[in-house]
């Protein structure tokens, strides 16, 4: 199951910033922001992964959204920045994903200097860490 199609989210400047799906390779979904071009491309990469560790057994779910923004340079060279948020889950009877939820309400309350909205527990993020991207 993937994300809804669009999607739309604001910028910095309170600006839509629309993005359509680009790809879809195994648990990797990309995304591409409509008003970006090939060669200054703004995207968003969500992917899943779920490891079982050699050494205790424990099966752990990995959760990746990653964020990127291509600029060219005057002198024809590219550069890149990226903002990830990883997310990782234990399969532990004392861990759910409430846990994450309040780590991520956390992270955007210290990056938004106390303002972070709650979190909606059924939307994206709640997709996300189900598999879905």
């Amino acid at each position: 199951m993937s994300l809804s199609q669009p999607m739309t989210w604001k910028d910095n400047a309170d600006a839509n910033t629309v993005f359509n799906l680009q790809s879809l390779q195994g648990t990797t979904s990309r995304y591409i922001d409509v008003a970006s071009t090939t060669t200054e491309p703004r995207g968003i990469r969500v992917s899943h992964e779920v490891v079982t560790s050699k050494k205790d057994g424990v099966t752990t779910d990995r959760h990746l959204i990653g964020l990127s923004d291509t600029q060219l340079e005057t002198d024809g060279s590219s550069g890149t920045c990226q903002v990830n948020l990883t997310m990782v889950l234990p399969r532990k009877p004392s861990l759910s994903t409430t846990n994450l939820f309040h780590l991520v309400h956390i992270l955007l309350d210290m990056i938004t200097t106390g303002t972070a909205p709650t979190l909606d527990t059924t939307g994206v993020l709640a997709q996300i860490l189900r598999g879905e991207s």
